[in-house]
């Protein structure tokens, strides 16, 4: 029979203890009955801290509002709070968080940065000879010792002693983001600024500056402005509402047996899952069930797993942080290559994935197998999507039936980078699980790629999303194809209907923004430079006319009279004005005149889009409409032999 506990005023901590990466707390409840001691885990399913500022400022503005009418205005005479519920599965060996680790966890870095407010209080203060600062300053040092038995930073861990309980995250990364919150002194710039362990501890910090005051927000820097009784007053009230009788919540212990289901129901309070961690959970579940009826440690740290496998190949790998949009678009991305389910004949949506892949895990991955080859495939996929997002081409020199044209894909690839363009992955992730892919093969689908989006996307000016249905019933085909190269020129064949019918003119007379300009002219000086030239990071986007025209071109003569505003808007961003320039000489380059531009800048560059003898600027000895019109149809005539169907 399941049980409610009412909460007790205080819990008996000992240690804690790291096993496996998780972190497990032992304590004591205090129950009418008995006292009785378990360990407390995260289970595998749960997920890391996940708050925003929004949920944060609820929280601690919802303290904060009760604090005032049921503290300050009736003095003393108040309330409790409810913090909600802590839901509990007893496994009769130790007991998991099921609810309350997100909440809790944002509890932790309260604490925190109290500390931190009642250290500033006490070096600011502590040489006041006034008796009440003076004995504000002495409960601030006992109030700072008792926050600082519960925040204590033993080996990167946080060391329960007492009071309330700490939980975080059993991923390393959360644990290590706690340590540095802890460490972190107020005014210091922070770092791991994407981290959400960081960015709550930020919110907070922040929060409490702007609490301070309640007429105005009042900066870090500014907290000794106010009067010391004040900010003692506000400290102390905030201080007395955990660890006094101010709060309380209720402690809910589930039979184990229904955990998972539970969970699900009760996460769509808070912030609720992505389709991301949802993945993640079910795959965790599941894998410790087959483990737990097989017994053979075939399913064995399926969490680990997860997280190593794929995971891992979610962050960017210069920046070293988790992408969790990109994960989102990769799931999606992996479940329309093949959708997993005969029936389902169209793409899926976000909120259609979750729905379908908790019915799909529920009744197939109940077989050892079909769970296995999921898994492996999403494996898969994740390592593929590395090469669309964020590798160089080495990543491609150990496979064998790719290694010879490695540069060329990587090019290909690197192009369509500089788009926003994300609805081809599941035709791309198809083709690189098929066993029978090529360097050709690749070459050739990237290919019809870059002719649909050049064709459907910029020149007929259409919705990526409108050709996501295609991609995605394409890639199924490709996905269980036995014949590749047939079923590419098939591909081809039916990515026609994309054509656009007037290439020439609508070339000639195209205007777009950066992204896509910056690509077509990637993609011009990857097929005049037969070297395979290898784009850096540092490649940048040039207007020969510059942005800022007023001070070295107001006196060029156009076609319609001296440059003026409108026939600069123009003229601007035709293709005919861009070109790109490496190795950072844009700022060099800055809104100089056109001939300073051609022999001190374009002169030394090395690219063929701007020395090529026939699409090159370094041929002009002036710049005006004139030119720019000359050189966009000329272009556009290099770009009919790489994009027309």
């Amino acid at each position: 029979m399941n049980r409610i506990i009412s909460t007790i005023k205080h819990s008996v901590l000992k240690d804690t203890e790291i096993t496996d990466t998780k972190l497990l707390l032992t304590f004591r409840w205090r129950s009418v009955e008995t006292d009785y001691p378990r360990q407390f885990i995260l289970p595998s399913y749960q997920r890391a801290y996940d708050w925003d500022k929004e949920q944060i400022d609820v929280l601690v503005e919802d303290i904060y509002s009760f604090k005032q009418k049921y503290y300050e205005n009736q003095k003393g005479k108040f309330l409790k709070y409810y913090l909600g519920n802590i839901i509990l599965i007893d496994t009769k060996e130790n007991y998991q968080l099921l609810d309350g680790q997100q909440r809790i966890t944002t509890y932790s870095l309260i604490f925190i940065v109290l500390q931190k407010y009642f250290q500033i209080y006490i070096n600011e203060h502590s040489d006041n000879k006034d008796p009440q600062i003076q004995s504000n300053v002495k409960s601030s040092l006992e109030y700072f010792q008792n926050l600082s038995d519960i925040n204590n930073d033993d080996s990167r861990a946080l060391n329960i002693k007492k009071l309330s309980p700490l939980i975080y995250s059993y991923l390393t990364s959360d644990k290590e983001m706690l340590s540095y919150a802890y460490h972190h002194k107020i005014g210091d710039p922070l770092s791991n600024k994407r981290h959400k362990i960081v960015k709550g501890y930020k919110n907070i910090l922040d929060k409490f500056a702007y609490l301070y005051n309640s007429q105005k927000g009042m900066s870090i820097k500014e907290l000794n402005e106010i009067s010391p009784i004040t900010q003692f007053r506000f400290l102390e009230s905030f201080y007395n509402f955990f660890f006094d009788e101010f709060s309380e919540h209720l402690i809910i212990l589930l039979n184990k047996g229904n955990e998972f289901d539970v969970f699900e129901r009760i996460n769509d309070r808070g912030k609720p899952l992505n389709s991301f961690w949802l993945t993640r959970n079910l795959i965790s579940h599941h894998g410790e069930k087959l483990e737990e009826n097989l017994k053979n440690g075939r399913f064995k740290d399926i969490t680990r797993r997860f997280d190593e496998n794929i995971q891992s190949n979610l962050k960017n790998k210069q920046r070293g942080h988790f992408n969790p949009e990109l994960a989102k678009r990769f799931l999606l991305a992996h479940w329309n290559m093949n959708q997993w389910s005969d029936d389902q004949k169209t793409k899926s949506s976000e909120t259609q994935y979750m729905y379908q892949f908790r019915d799909f895990a529920k009744i197939k991955f109940q077989r050892p197998q079909t769970f296995e080859n999921f898994l492996e495939s999403l494996e898969k996929s994740s390592l593929y999507l590395t090469e669309i997002k964020f590798e160089g081409p080495e990543i491609f020199k150990d496979q064998k039936n790719l290694s010879s044209k490695k540069d060329e894909i990587y090019n290909e690839l690197d192009c369509l980078r500089a788009t926003s363009f994300s609805q081809w992955y599941p035709l791309y992730l198809a083709v690189r699980q098929n066993e029978s892919v090529n360097a050709e093969i690749i070459l050739e689908l990237l290919s019809i790629i870059n002719k649909i989006y050049v064709n459907h996307n910029i020149l007929n000016e259409y919705s990526p999303a409108a050709v996501e249905q295609f991609f995605c019933e394409q890639a199924k085909k490709l996905y269980k194809s036995n014949n590749l190269k047939y079923d590419l020129d098939s591909l081809y064949k039916a990515a026609e209907q994309f054509k656009c019918d007037n290439f020439n003119e609508k070339f000639e007379d195209l205007v777009c923004g950066n992204a896509n300009s910056k690509y077509i002219l990637m993609k011009i000086e990857r097929h005049l430079n037969k070297s395979g030239f290898n784009f850096s990071s540092s490649i940048e986007l040039e207007h020969i006319m510059p942005k800022k025209w007023d001070e070295h071109w107001k006196k060029v003569q156009f076609k319609n009279g001296v440059l003026n505003q409108d026939i600069w808007e123009e003229n601007l961003n035709k293709l005919g004005n861009l070109t790109l320039l490496i190795n950072k000489q844009n700022n060099k380059a800055n809104n100089k005149d056109f001939i300073f531009k051609k022999d001190n800048i374009y002169n030394d560059e090395t690219l063929k889009i701007t020395k090529d003898d026939k699409i090159g600027i370094m041929k002009y000895d002036k710049w005006t409409d004139e030119e720019i019109n000359k050189r966009q149809k000329l272009l556009s005539e290099t770009a009919k032999s790489i994009w027309e169907f």
